[in-house]
């Protein structure tokens, strides 16, 4: 996973072409549902990168937003 400096807790970069990251800027809360263990590992890795779930999975799905766009406008793969 790539990391970037906006997942550190209190931080907010927007890189351009990017959302910004600060989770004082969210206005919107999504709720999911995760089998315990992948919870679990989700948790270890979250402290391992000194950021909390909520900002890895804010990364995750930009990243995910980024690759899918790429896809769209360049019509090949997915960036891996």
């Amino acid at each position: 996973m790539r990391m970037r400096s906006a997942v550190q807790p209190g931080t907010a970069k927007a890189e351009e072409g990017n959302y910004e990251t600060a989770s004082q800027s969210i206005k919107q809360m999504v709720s999911v549902r995760l089998e315990t263990q992948l919870l679990k590992e989700l948790r270890q890795f979250a402290e391992e990168q000194e950021a909390s779930v909520s900002d890895l999975l804010r990364q995750t799905a930009l990243d995910l937003v980024s690759r899918i766009f790429a896809h769209e406008i360049c019509g090949g793969p997915p960036r891996q």
